[in-house]
């Protein structure tokens, strides 16, 4: 849980050189985050007294975070944007005269599932707005910043797999959006503009390609003149990354379903080969196509499965960002939706002659975990599993997760007081199918947990070891949180993993 001081923030001016602080602003509560505009004389905070933990995912989402537009000149303060219930990121126009602020929306009482909007803040008219992207899905859950320019502003929009940069410029009382056009678009990560909005500067990356920094010239919307800046990883370049793409199918409700596809090394078109599902988190979360970001180089190790001769599937299933609030709010009283969109992709992929049915595998690391814990205990054609900082049952995770309440009441509609049964449905919690489970099944957690708690996966794991006979083996990793951050732990958790899915899945390869 992040903890906020209870002693108020106040914000001092300091020279370059040193010398002694000034008082700028002193303030009666916790400062939590802070841009001074460009001219120096504004300063937007977000602010809040909550003692407990702040970003809009603790116990019940209750956290009281105001936002205040401070005049350093006069020191006065003065709250704004108050129809913003969670702050997530604001940059100043190069004039110092709009102040623009993106937020994580939903329209109901916890922010679970969201879209990213923008707003705008006249200073000093005090005039605020909510921006028509003209794009209902919003921006870009995996890259959410604002650039402001002299024209207006540019952003990354959510487009699926392949998110899309496009810029806005005033026209009348409202913004017209031009998408950018050049040979990265789809692929362009990190987007930053300069002020006058001629430079551009970010990463281009798919998932069979590890980033590289680009600066290119903006004239007009046509992105020209790309020039690669870096050369990280040489060693990369005399490797073979396997070949991916995106890939749909039908899923639930009969909706598309994206995500990308890994393909074995040495494919051969006709031949039917092994298949790793690879279940990311959130469920909010959105698999572009991008190398893997860090974490995933040791949640999910996809390049080595592709190495090893098998398909990998990466689902964007009901509940991703990405795809607008109606896709992912489908996951509110309907958790495990994600199951038939992951068990449907499978199906395809067998169908398509591609994937031989009677070897599959399945990991994903938080929900990805749970996920995973899901499909073992409904559907018992894999032959291997790797369970990451998830579990099957949902008590352990109400009471003892950072934002316990918030999630299970947003899933589940409930909490397990007011209503118990929902809590033993193992239609609901597959924690009581574990007697159904033949996948064996490595799992795996960090003790200090307080996202996705320890005690989740333990009682997962007891329930699976006493009633069943299927090989399962539990490892956990001392003083890690949510995302393991010891290299030494990551490493022995890869190595686990490849002799597991060796062992039940490859056949001793």
């Amino acid at each position: 849980m992040t903890e906020i001081s209870d002693t108020p923030y106040n914000l001092y001016e300091v020279g370059v050189n040193g010398g002694t602080p000034s008082t700028l602003f002193k303030a009666d509560n916790t400062i939590v985050s802070l841009a001074v505009s460009p001219n120096g004389r504004y300063a937007f905070a977000t602010r809040t007294k909550d003692t407990k933990g702040y970003f809009g995912r603790e116990y019940s989402q209750d956290v009281p975070v105001t936002n205040h537009l401070i005049d350093l000149t006069a020191g006065s303060d003065k709250k704004i944007l108050s129809s913003i219930r969670q702050t997530l990121d604001f940059t100043w126009s190069p004039d110092s005269g709009t102040l623009f602020v993106t937020d994580d929306y939903n329209p109901g009482r916890y922010i679970e599932s969201h879209i990213t909007r923008v707003w705008t803040y006249a200073v000093p008219s005090g005039t605020e707005k909510l921006v028509n992207l003209g794009w209902e899905p919003a921006l870009n859950p995996n890259g959410s910043n604002v650039n402001s320019t002299q024209q207006g502003f540019i952003a990354t929009l959510a487009n699926g797999c392949n998110p899309e940069v496009a810029s806005y410029t005033r026209q009348g009382e409202g913004w017209k959006r031009s998408s950018l056009e050049g040979t990265h678009q789809g692929n362009m990560f990190s987007f930053n503009a300069s002020a006058d909005g001629r430079t551009v500067a970010y990463y281009y990356s798919t998932a069979s390609k590890p980033p590289q920094g680009y600066v290119a010239t903006l004239s007009g919307n046509s992105v020209t003149g790309e020039r690669r800046f870096t050369s990280i990883n040489k060693n990369f370049e005399s490797k073979s990354p396997a070949v991916s793409e995106t890939f749909t199918w039908k899923g639930a409700k009969g909706d598309t379903i994206e995500g990308l596809l890994y393909y074995p090394s040495g494919y051969q078109p006709g031949k039917r080969y092994p298949l790793v599902v690879s279940l990311h988190g959130g469920p909010f979360g959105l698999e572009d196509d991008q190398w893997v970001s860090e974490y995933h180089r040791w949640t999910e190790a996809r390049q080595f499965f592709a190495q090893k001769g098998a398909f990998v599937l990466v689902p964007n299933f009901h509940g991703s960002g990405g795809y607008g609030l109606g896709f992912a709010d489908a996951v509110k009283g309907n958790f495990y939706i994600q199951q038939q969109d992951d068990e449907s992709g499978i199906d395809r992929l067998i169908e398509l002659g591609m994937v031989d049915g009677k070897r599959l595998g399945v990991m994903g690391w938080s929900n990805g975990g749970m996920n995973t814990n899901a499909l073992i205990a409904n559907d018992q054609r894999f032959k291997a599993a790797s369970c990451g900082a998830g579990g099957a049952e949902w008590i352990s995770c109400w009471g003892g997760s950072t934002y316990g309440d918030a999630s299970t009441e947003y899933f589940f509609g409930a909490d397990p007081v007011e209503d118990p049964a929902l809590f033993k449905d193992p239609n609901q919690v597959p924690f009581y199918n574990a007697p159904q489970v033949r996948t064996p099944v490595i799992m795996f957690g960090g003790t200090e947990d307080e996202a996705v708690p320890v005690g989740m996966t333990w009682i997962t794991y007891r329930g699976i070891q006493k009633h069943t006979k299927t090989p399962i083996e539990l490892y956990l990793f001392p003083g890690e949180p949510h995302l393991m951050l010891q290299p030494a732990h990551q490493l022995r958790k890869l190595v686990e993993e490849q002799k597991w899915f060796d062992k039940y899945l490859f056949g001793g390869k």
